[in-house]
C-alpha cells in the first residue's frame, strides 16, 4: 500500500494506492531532496536473497502522478542507490554486485554479467551503463562481501558519484573517474591484534554537513566482522573532507543501551 500526502495531523493520507503487484522483497525508496524541494521519489523492490545476487524491479514516479503500476525489471544485484549520476537533473538508480555469495555448494559464483559489476539505469529511460568494480583481494574475500553503495557529490559539480564499499576501503566511481578513499582502524583493540586486511573502514553514506555544496563522506570501522551493528564493540567513524586524506570529524561510539529495556 502506498499512502500519498499531504497527511492530516491525525495521520490520514490524501489517498491510498493498492494497485502495485504484491511480491515478497525489500522496498527501497529514493531519498527526499535534502534542500526540501519537492520531487517525485521512485521505488525499488529488491527480491529476497540468501546471499546470492537477487533481482530488482523499479517503479518509477512522476510529479503529480502515482507510482507506475508496471515495474521495470532491472539487473540482479544486492547493492543499490539512487542519485543523479549523469548530471542531467533526473534521478537515476544504480544496482550491482555487493560481493555477497550464497555459501551452499554450487552457488558460490554469479553470472559474468552480474559478477563484479554495477549498472546505472538513467532516469530518462536510456540504456543502462555498466561499470566494473574494484577487484577483491583473494585473501580478503568472504561470503558476505564488503557492503553496499552510497551516492555522493564531493566536488559539488551537481553530478553524483557512486561510493562503493570494497574489501580494502571505498572507491568513488564518478563517470570515468575513480578515487580511492582509505581510513584504517587501530592495529590493536582491547589487547587483541587486528590483521591489516581487517582494518579498513567502509563507507556508509554521504551528506553536505557544512552546506558548502560539497558532500562529506561517512565511513566506519569495527573490530569484528559485524562492524558494531549490534552495539557490542566500539565503532570508529570518519567524516571525511570529500575524497581527500583530511577529516572534518572523527569519533567513536559504543553501546548506548546497556541494562534493562
Amino acid at each position: 500500500m502506498v499512502l500519498y500526502g499531504p497527511f492530516t495531523r491525525s495521520g490520514a493520507p490524501e489517498r491510498t494506492d493498492t494497485s502495485l503487484p504484491w511480491v515478497d522483497g525489500e522496498l527501497i525508496a529514493d531519498a527526499v531532496d535534502p534542500s526540501g524541494a519537492p520531487r517525485a521519489t521512485s521505488l525499488l523492490l529488491h527480491a529476497v536473497s540468501d546471499g546470492e545476487q537477487s533481482g530488482n524491479t523499479l517503479f518509477t514516479a512522476r510529479r503529480g502522478a502515482r507510482l507506475s503500476g508496471s515495474g521495470r525489471r532491472l539487473r540482479s544485484g544486492n547493492a543499490h542507490v539512487f542519485g543523479d549520476f549523469d548530471g542531467d537533473g533526473q534521478r537515476d538508480v544504480a544496482v550491482g554486485d555487493d560481493g555477497s555469495r550464497n555459501d551452499e555448494p554450487g552457488y558460490e559464483t554469479e553470472p559474468a554479467e552480474v559478477d563484479g559489476s554495477l549498472a546505472v539505469r538513467p532516469g530518462d529511460g536510456g540504456a543502462p551503463v555498466t561499470y566494473r568494480l574494484p577487484e577483491a583481494p583473494g585473501s580478503a574475500r568472504t561470503d558476505y562481501g564488503p557492503g553496499g553503495y552510497a551516492s555522493a557529490d564531493p566536488d559539488g559539480d551537481g553530478r553524483d558519484g557512486i561510493l562503493v564499499a570494497t574489501h580494502t576501503g571505498a572507491t568513488l566511481i564518478d563517470d570515468t573517474g575513480r578515487t580511492t578513499v582509505l581510513r584504517d582502524g587501530p592495529a590493536t583493540t582491547d589487547g587483541r591484534r587486528i590483521p591489516a586486511k581487517w582494518r579498513h573502514a567502509r563507507p556508509v553514506g554521504a551528506a553536505d554537513f557544512d552546506r558548502d555544496g560539497k558532500d562529506e563522506l561517512i565511513l566506519n570501522w569495527g573490530a569484528d566482522a559485524k562492524f558494531g551493528y549490534y552495539g557490542e564493540p566500539a565503532t570508529r567513524w570518519w567524516i571525511t573532507d570529500g575524497t581527500t586524506s583530511g577529516d572534518r570529524a572523527t569519533f567513536t561510539t559504543t553501546d548506548f543501551a546497556q541494562g534493562s529495556s
